[in-house]
């Protein structure tokens, strides 16, 4: 009985891990990494995955803070590639 609890839970991980997904060129997104003050957070169409890096057109980035938000004041859209390991977040904005 012990062997056919502990199949059932591996099986029920393998499952939960082959719904991971990942970026692919097009995907809406909204990507956050750390910096000292909080979070800076991307949102864009996603241009390129290559090797480590996650290439976006973006067209809003704000910083977050524990207390509040606040929109980057710069010209929008621009594109921006961001390292893969300094992803805090990636949210899909749309399916």
């Amino acid at each position: 009985m012990k062997k056919v609890i502990a199949f059932l839970l591996v099986l029920g991980f393998l499952a939960g891990a082959a719904q991971a997904r990942s970026p692919m060129v097009g995907d809406l997104v909204r990507i956050g990494i750390g910096v000292t003050s909080g979070v800076l957070s991307y949102e864009g169409v996603v241009t390129d995955v290559e090797d480590g890096m996650i290439c976006l057109d973006c067209w809003s980035m704000s910083t977050v803070s524990a207390t509040d938000e606040d929109l980057v004041d710069r010209e929008y859209p621009f594109d921006v590639c961001i390292g893969t390991g300094a992803i805090m977040h990636l949210v899909w904005l749309s399916d």
